[in-house]
């Protein structure tokens, strides 16, 4: 079961619920306790198509067997074309570690976002080389794994390659289908003209009549991988460049769909889950020009009549364009336990930076220091007592 949620239950997702908890039931009915109940008559796969109108789909396979690979080549004008064009003609890209900042409500690692929040990501697209495909006159349906073959020139290693889809409306918007990335340091040596292949991220994404298809290429994707600390540029030779895509034909007559069971949210709740919150927060600082984000999260559990769990945590990182060196990410996390005997709180804290990272621990028991440690990794990993 493949379904659009992030760190949430089927049941309570909220842009593709299902009946999670019902299927594992039947699951577990079936093959531990025996009960003919079905379900190894079903289709085996279940998947979330995303987009604008978001549906579930039943499949046989994975991949679908009726997938069919579809080649599209950046072309010297920004677009794509489904024929290769001159292998001599250029693009020059200015690596720029501030991209990816503005695709974080796509990741599966953060917040969990309502549907209809706004998921554009056009500032990523402005800063990276953009190729962008005619309006579609039909719907198309992308399933399974896209690899990217870019040929291109690194002036300077190391330096990341990041490969994104995305899907582009009438007014502008840019949704983000998936994303890929090579460490170009694996795949050739500065100066040398090679072709490299990128693997994207498994999609399942259905793209409507009107909106077009864009492949972005850049050297960043902040702060999902770490900038690599030297400027530097990327030629792109667009005429063989290509990406290939998991084209799936929508099947014939009504497309199959999971039939669910009812959604039961209520059986993942708990008197003793005494609330929580999270918060994200990216800004531009315009006189460095350099990208922040600040994300929290707090959690508060009863874990019995005596004792309770609280639990909050602080991250946040930072990069600026002319300065990936002193790319930054720090995060605390406080873990305090309240009994009736007393309160025991654990501390911890990690400072990453290019080529180093420091991690505090600290213990208190009612208030009182009870131990400490410091660790810095710089190569080789040491440790401090105090």
């Amino acid at each position: 079961m493949m379904g659009a949620w992030k760190h949430e239950f089927p049941d309570t997702a909220k842009e593709g619920p299902a009946a999670g908890m019902r299927e594992m039931e039947r699951w577990f009915e079936r093959w531990l306790k025996g009960v003919r109940n079905g379900i190894e008559d079903e289709a085996p796969l279940s998947l979330f198509v995303q987009g604008r109108s978001g549906l579930w789909r039943s499949e046989s396979n994975w991949p679908p067997k009726r997938q069919t690979p579809l080649e599209l080549f950046l072309a010297a004008d920004g677009a794509l074309a489904q024929q290769p064009g001159d292998a001599s003609e250029s693009s020059l890209y200015t690596y720029d570690p501030t991209v990816g900042i503005h695709s974080l409500l796509w990741d599966p690692w953060t917040t969990s976002l309502d549907p209809t929040h706004l998921r554009d990501h056009s500032a990523d697209d402005a800063r990276s080389l953009c190729f962008t495909g005619p309006a579609l006159t039909e719907p198309m349906e992308l399933i399974g794994t896209a690899q990217a073959s870019i040929d291109l020139t690194a002036s300077v290693l190391p330096l990341n390659l990041v490969v994104k889809l995305s899907a582009v409306d009438a007014n502008g918007q840019s949704t983000l289908i998936t994303t890929g990335w090579a460490d170009l340091g694996s795949h050739t040596r500065t100066g040398q003209r090679s072709v490299v292949n990128v693997d994207l991220r498994a999609t399942a994404f259905r793209l409507e009549t009107g909106q077009r298809l864009r492949v972005a290429v850049s050297c960043a994707d902040f702060p999902r991988i770490w900038p690599t600390p030297l400027p530097g540029n990327l030629q792109v030779f667009q005429g063989h460049s290509r990406i290939r895509l998991p084209l799936c034909p929508v099947p014939s007559g009504a497309a199959p769909r999971p039939v669910w069971g009812t959604l039961s949210p209520e059986l993942l709740r708990s008197e003793n889950d005494l609330g929580g919150s999270q918060g994200w927060e990216i800004s531009r600082d315009l006189m460095a020009d350099e990208v922040r984000l600040s994300a929290t999260k707090t959690e508060r559990v009863r874990v019995d009549a005596h004792t309770d769990l609280a639990i909050d945590h602080a991250y946040s990182a930072s990069v600026a364009t002319a300065h990936p060196e002193r790319a930054q990410m720090s995060s605390t996390t406080t873990v305090r336990v309240g009994q009736t005997t007393g309160v025991t709180q654990l501390m911890t804290r990690t400072v990453s930076a290019a080529q180093k990272t420091t991690v505090e621990v600290e213990i208190q028991v009612d208030g009182q220091p009870h131990w400490q440690r410091r660790w810095h990794f710089s190569g080789v990993a040491t440790s401090v007592d105090r």
